[in-house]
């Protein structure tokens, strides 16, 4: 376990600690859910995972490299690329293996030799292993991804699905390629376009002489320093490439990767409970009067919440059901378009096969990038509208806690915000219960809907190849594959994106506006239910109201003190418990 696994896991347990403080008074059954919720989040943190893939081409030495690392011949190597399949290596007491399918249902396979001939079956596999390199780099998970070269649909599908999980990724280049090639240029702009960090290895260095390594390094780093102004170094390995693997993992620091994606859950799950206990300790100061009429003021901006749920939805398709859907289209045509020379002689000297796959390539790249940036834009303006429609409320339950309306807003803005980005990079998906669904399930990440959004239309394009490529004989004339292109291939691509990205598009912005709303309209209930619940119970229960409301104080003191010195430390020594995480 990480140093930051252990000290959030360790603040969680002295959170509840805190909370079960209040047996004492009449509202311990009332926290019993915030004590669930801690734990709750507790356990996902204690079994979370950073993703590592290794991506390169098929026959960048991805598996003889893990295989070096783990110090033995766990991985196939040497299998062709149609039954190459995306492979997670994970630490066990015992080995087994699990084949998950397209449905997410996973199996018992006997062996990966068993997988081969049924790898198009399957989205992933699973090695839990008994390896003490594995044990030693947790809660980092490996990821043998199959080769650049693997059929379009397996290749496509892995990129797509590992985009959004993975926390850093090792790309492997080989001194047989002697530089960056098309396909990984794409693929590292997708990752810098995404967000993503990596590292780059020169595999194979043992085919070549010192300084011919030294000399394609070099220039390996001159390109991503010209492309991508990164600072990278490039790492050359060879038969012990194991030990630099494994360099690599201790030195991208999970420690700091763990912080960014769980810290802003931490704070969400801070603010609500924070909001929960000053919540009940003003409903316990307020007489039922006060309380019933902030209660009917809720409920009516509930349903205020409601109708604007509706408004937003058809408002965002009118806006973006030609404009900026257009956009996109047209974004991807002139990608295709800048890209038309290079494809034309690939063409002419490779045949269909390679046009085919590096004309999907570029779609995907720039479907990703297109959709990306429409979908950030919508997600921001979607944000905001929500917020807006919700003013009245915060100046409402503004009353309940010790901060302005407009310090409440801004905390429900950057909820929304966090929730949308922190999911980014968790190896497995969060299991709350339903008391917590509003602060940390995560709603779906912009670049997971994007590659929602992407990948239909994708393999949509892949199945129309066949269609539009009927004219195409190996041998062809330039000028005639050049017109070809420009006037057949590129026109029935734009016009099936265009026919398809509507409906899939819509079914992702509605699906992002009812998560959204959802989790406004649950933080908000559940300020409603409290307040009710502490009325009822102070009729009932609560004997002496002053020492229940000195418990719950002192509980809500000591829980900011224990955030301000684990998780807003994390953050910035200047940061204090009742301001809000900006960054993901």
């Amino acid at each position: 376990m990480l140093n930051a696994q252990k000290t959030f896991c360790d603040y969680l347990n002295n959170v509840k600690t805190e909370l079960g403080k209040a047996s004492s008074s009449g509202l311990f059954e009332e926290l019993k859910e915030n004590i669930h919720i801690s734990e709750s989040l507790k356990q996902d943190i204690a079994e979370a995972e950073l993703i590592v893939p290794v991506v390169g081409a098929f026959s960048a030495g991805k598996s003889t490299l893990i295989n070096s690392f783990l110090g033995a011949e766990h991985l196939l190597v040497g299998i062709t690329p149609e039954t190459s399949l995306a492979t997670e290596l994970r630490y066990s007491g015992s080995k087994s293996i699990e084949a998950v399918g397209k449905d997410g249902e996973g199996s018992t396979v006997e062996n990966l030799e068993a997988l081969k001939e049924q790898a198009a079956q399957y989205q992933y596999a699973k090695v839990f292993l008994n390896s003490e390199p594995l044990r030693a780099i947790k809660p980092l998970v490996l990821v043998d991804m199959p080769g650049f070269d693997s059929p379009l649909d397996l290749h496509h599908r892995a990129i797509l699905t590992y985009l959004a999980r993975g926390s850093h990724y090792a790309v492997l280049i080989s001194v047989e390629e002697g530089t960056v090639t098309r396909s990984v240029q794409r693929r590292i702009a997708e990752l810098h376009g995404a967000g993503k960090r990596f590292s780059v290895f020169l595999s194979k260095a043992n085919l070549r002489s010192d300084s011919e390594v030294k000399d394609i390094a070099a220039d390996i780093e001159e390109r991503l320093a010209d492309d991508f102004d990164l600072g990278c170094s490039v790492v050359p390995v060879g038969l012990d490439g194991g030990e630099s693997l494994a360099k690599m993992l201790h030195a991208i620091d999970p420690e700091a990767l763990f912080d960014r994606i769980w810290l802003p859950h931490l704070e969400a799950h801070y603010f609500d409970l924070d909001g929960s206990l000053n919540t009940r300790i003003t409903s316990l100061q307020k007489d039922e009067r006060e309380n019933q009429e902030t209660i009917e003021r809720l409920v009516a901006g509930l349903q205020e919440l409601k109708h604007k749920k509706d408004e937003l939805i058809a408002d965002i398709r009118a806006r973006y059901s030609i404009n900026r859907l257009n956009t996109i289209v047209e974004g991807v045509g002139k990608d295709l378009h800048d890209a038309v020379e290079d494809l034309t002689r690939l063409a002419v000297s490779s045949g269909e096969d390679a046009l085919q796959r590096e004309l999907s390539e570029i779609v995907r790249v720039s479907l990703l990038s297109h959709v990306k940036t429409e979908m950030e834009r919508l997600k921001e303006q979607i944000a905001e509208d929500l917020v807006s429609s919700i003013k009245d409320i915060g100046s409402v339950l503004n009353t309940y806690t010790d901060e302005s309306a407009e310090q409440w807003l801004e905390k429900v803005t950057q909820l929304v915000r966090v929730g949308s980005e922190a999911i980014k990079g968790i190896g497995k998906g969060t299991k709350m219960a339903k008391g917590s669904l509003t602060l940390y399930r995560g709603i779906t990440a912009a670049l997971a809907i994007t590659t929602s959004i992407v990948m239909p239309l994708l393999e949509l394009v892949i199945v129309f190849f066949p269609d539009i490529f009927e004219w195409f004989r190996k041998g062809r004339l330039e000028q005639q594959v050049r017109d070809q292109l420009l006037g057949t291939v590129i026109p029935s691509v734009k016009s099936k994106i265009r026919s398809e990205l509507p409906k899939h598009f819509e079914e992702q912005v509605d699906a992002m506006i009812s998560e959204q709303v959802e989790v406004i309209d649950e933080h908000i209930k559940a300020r409603k239910d409290e307040i009710a619940a502490t009325e009822q119970t102070k009729k009932d229960k609560i004997q002496d109201i002053e020492q229940t409301i000195a418990e719950l104080t002192s509980i809500r003191d000591n829980i900011r003190t224990l955030a301000n010195q684990v998780i807003f430390a994390q953050v910035g020594d200047t940061r204090n418990g009742t301001e809000w995480h900006r960054g993901v």
